[in-house]
């Protein structure tokens, strides 16, 4: 699956050459937008072998924020496969300060383990992710 679904001013599709979920967070992400992506995101997820991890890439550059009705169903959401990644860029430090703080107090009662990461840049986040697919034997050195 790696057509690219609209979800109001967002994106989300599956890369086919690297395999990362990338999603592009535009404006402010509302309570319909969240259930939207976690039920796509739920459709790439289905689609991985057992065990796989997912690889999450989200470029916020353009977004203004998350409704609070939008942080309750996120914060809902399971399923996410076990050791998962995420790779967050474009975002301000109060929001990957906030983003940290609630990774943190989500591993603290959660039974799967995602890895969360904030970058700078594009560049930065992918090559992270690149890293966790060689850890999790997702993907062969130089592929």
């Amino acid at each position: 699956m790696s057509e690219r679904t609209s979800i109001g001013r967002h994106a989300i599709w599956r890369e086919p050459d690297t395999g990362f979920v990338h999603f592009v967070h535009d404006g402010m992400f509302d309570e319909e937008a969240a259930a939207t992506f976690l039920d796509v995101m739920m459709r790439y997820v289905s689609d991985l072998p057992p065990g796989e991890p997912a690889f999450l890439i989200t470029d916020n550059r353009r977004a203004t924020g998350f409704t609070s009705k939008a942080r309750k169903v996120l914060a809902s959401a399971n399923g996410m496969p076990n050791n998962s990644c995420v790779a967050v860029f474009g975002v301000s430090f109060i929001f990957a300060a906030a983003l940290k703080l609630l990774t943190k107090t989500f591993a603290l009662v959660a039974t799967t383990k995602i890895h969360v990461s904030v970058f700078a840049g594009e560049a930065e986040a992918r090559a992270w992710l690149a890293e966790q697919q060689l850890l999790y034997g997702t993907r062969k050195a130089n592929a």
